[in-house]
């Protein structure tokens, strides 16, 4: 039997979260600034053939949704956790750091660097090896299988963030996207020359609405302490619209594309989409590039640095907070923090003698 053609990005499984009759969704578009509703939910979030650059990809990739679908609808149902370390937190994990990694967004993140690379080395010194330069050129590796090939380190750095349930009963529902992860980092939150929200970062947060109720935060608990309800564990139930409002805020300005719904269209939702769309980010990859430096030997070096900034919003502190042995650390220095030591073979040069000018900063 032959693999179907359609490729979800995003779970059939988990958009129906979303949906009064598991087979219609509501939905806002960005760039159409419009609204649909009852649109079918296989429609949504797929692209052609996207995994058919590994055989046998699509197949597994519905082997550790289907794990997953069976683990969030139990937490849904049952408005709990499963125990750190068991297969079916793991099987949440997995599911968590995959769907961040693999939305078209993440795609055109990676292209988008392909593309700068591409366009340094053609303006790169003349004695840049003419090998390297036509394996950059011609390199035609799918983005994904390029990203894909990092989820074991992501995996591996992820594992000791604490997973916290949020569950929602206030008068307005969660949102979620076509991006429906969303990383943050509030103890870095003004830092806006270095790159804070990768998987190792000291203070790192993601956020996965997991229904209109229900909401699936990772964070580092050694960085901050979030209140919890009396006699559970790890769960906390939000009464104030205010912070509902901040995570739906997120998703609108994460989403690629489309943000998806339960409840009917109403003119202060339409007056949200419509102010979201205009503070959403022109661009989400910032690239610097500093100046040609001459090392010892003679040769010339020049350092690209990538980053995707913060989205332009303050996380509401009155769920999460930082503990205070962290608190008191500056700013300037929380950006360079990890959570890991990476071996001593792994880190940058430190102390080197070229100094490196930044020359241009852009983003796309």
């Amino acid at each position: 039997m032959s693999e179907p053609k359609k490729h979800h990005y995003v779970p059939r499984f988990y958009l129906k979260n979303f949906s009064t009759n598991r087979k219609q969704i509501n939905l806002y578009n960005f760039a159409g600034d419009r609204f649909i509703t009852e649109a079918g939910v296989d429609g949504q979030c797929y692209k052609r053939k996207l995994h058919a650059f590994e055989p046998g990809l699509e197949k597994r990739l519905g082997v550790m949704e289907a794990a997953a679908s069976i683990v969030i609808r139990s937490v849904i149902d049952g408005k709990a956790l499963p125990p750190r370390g068991t297969k079916e937190w793991l099987d949440l994990l997995i599911f968590l750091v995959f769907q961040k990694a693999r939305t078209t967004r993440s795609i055109q993140s990676a292209d988008t660097m392909n593309q700068f690379l591409r366009e340094q080395v053609n303006k790169g010194p003349e004695e840049a090896p003419e090998a390297f330069i036509k394996e950059m050129m011609e390199d035609q590796t799918p983005p994904l299988k390029i990203i894909f090939s990092s989820l074991p380190q992501m995996m591996f750095v992820a594992a000791d963030l604490q997973m916290h349930l949020l569950v929602n009963e206030t008068s307005e529902q969660f949102i979620t996207g076509d991006d429906p992860v969303v990383s943050h980092n509030l103890y870095c939150e003004g830092i806006t020359y270095r790159g804070v929200l990768g998987w190792d970062c000291r203070g790192l947060q993601a956020f996965l609405p997991l229904s209109p109720r229900h909401l699936l935060m990772l964070y580092d608990a050694d960085t901050y302490r979030v209140t919890g309800d009396p006699g559970a564990r790890h769960v906390t139930t939000l009464k104030d619209i205010r912070d509902v409002r901040c995570f739906n805020t997120f998703q609108a300005l994460n989403a690629h594309e489309n943000l998806y719904f339960m409840d009917d269209v109403n003119p202060e939702f339409e007056a949200f989409c419509r102010d979201s769309k205009a503070r959403r980010p022109q661009g989400r990859t910032t690239f610097v590039t500093t100046k040609m430096a001459k090392n010892a030997d003679g040769s010339m070096e020049q350092i690209v640095h990538s980053f995707e900034a913060l989205l332009p919003i303050r996380l509401s502190p009155n769920l999460i907070k930082i503990r205070r042995e962290y608190s008191s650390i500056p700013l300037h220095k929380r950006g360079a923090m990890y959570r890991h030591r990476l071996p001593k073979n792994t880190h940058p040069r430190i102390g080197s003698h070229v100094r490196y000018e930044v020359d241009d900063i852009q983003l796309r």
